[in-house]
């Protein structure tokens, strides 16, 4: 059975290992965004897929508006998340 000061000394260093994690998370931060903005999708260039049974076309305006031409409703479905992915992935990871 614990005694009140051996709970009282996990307390403490539960608080100090919160403390240093705060203080250490903005010298990750660097760190972070490089190993994040690697692992952005690409916002052009040609991709295949395996799930795709026809050829889909993104094309994006100005704006950065996605416009998805597919010869069929799973592959727009498909688009549509990957697009919908690529927008808010940012949103997802804390950006």
């Amino acid at each position: 059975m614990k005694n009140k000061h051996t709970r009282g000394l996990s307390a403490v260093r539960f608080f100090l290992i919160l403390v240093a994690g705060i203080c250490l998370l903005p010298a990750c931060s660097p760190l972070m965004d490089t190993w994040f903005s690697r692992k952005l999708p690409p916002q052009e260039g040609s991709f295949q897929f395996a799930s795709l049974q026809e050829e889909v076309t993104i094309a994006r305006d100005d704006l950065g508006v996605p416009y998805i031409q597919a010869q069929n409703r799973n592959d727009l479905a498909f688009a549509t998340g990957y697009v919908h992915a690529a927008d808010r992935i940012g949103q997802m990871i804390g950006y």
